[in-house]
């Protein structure tokens, strides 16, 4: 039952998703969008390949939403709740899986390396704990409001806290989500691992909760 369900998520465009937006984010891999909206403070960059890792969040939430949903919620038990929370797990995990490819080809910015920055660690987990909230936001929302209005909402946070850490940069200490300004702190603090992995324990409940969707959304996509 469970393995029926799972397959008619349409699991094979993720897949394919997954395959063409990685070549992607390798291509573009250590390029940029630079926020200079302070000239008092250095300016904020946007990973290119953090875009691709959001889009591959996206499209997944938008794949692998319930095709037999009516039947799922009436259904009930954990045989429906099971999938349903597997997609999510599995989705949110597309957009960490892409960036991780995409440092197989990264070029380090010139901006690291003028900071002695020669690994690609620490860059690395920075833009795997962004997309990674993003991608759990947006399947957090995707239930409730669908993947579209999910996936703008998704898109104007990590854009909208770059923006808010370009004109006060002390703001990136307390946003989930955050630009990429070097140097990089010494120490990084705790909370954006903690809010990421809480939003995802948050996506996978609400997925297991409504079966993947609710009334309202499916009402959206038909």
């Amino acid at each position: 039952m469970t393995s029926i369900l799972l397959r008619y998520r349409r699991a094979h465009l993720v897949l394919a998703g997954v395959v063409v937006l990685s070549v992607l984010a390798m291509t573009l891999s250590g390029r940029v969008i630079d926020l200079h909206l302070n000239p008092n403070h250095g300016p904020v960059s946007l990973p290119l390949a953090d875009a691709c890792g959001i889009v591959c969040a996206i499209l997944a939430a938008t794949a692998l939403r319930p095709r037999f949903w009516e039947w799922e919620r009436t259904a009930g038990g954990p045989r429906t709740a099971i999938p349903a929370a597997t997609a999510a797990l599995a989705g949110i995990a597309c957009a960490p899986l892409v960036i991780a490819l995409s440092t197989l080809t990264l070029e380090l910015h010139p901006s690291a390396e003028q900071y002695d920055i020669t690994s690609v660690g620490e860059l690395l987990a920075v833009s795997t704990l962004n997309t990674t909230f993003i991608a759990a936001l947006v399947f957090t929302l995707s239930p409730l409001a669908g993947p579209t209005i999910a996936g703008a909402t998704g898109l104007l946070l990590w854009l909208g806290t770059a923006a808010l850490n370009s004109l006060e940069p002390a703001t990136r200490h307390y946003t989930p989500t955050s630009g990429l300004r070097f140097p990089l702190p010494d120490t990084w603090p705790h909370y954006p691992l903690v809010a990421t992995l809480l939003l995802t324990l948050i996506a996978v409940t609400v997925h297991a909760h409504t079966r993947g969707s609710t009334a309202f959304a499916q009402r959206r996509s038909q």
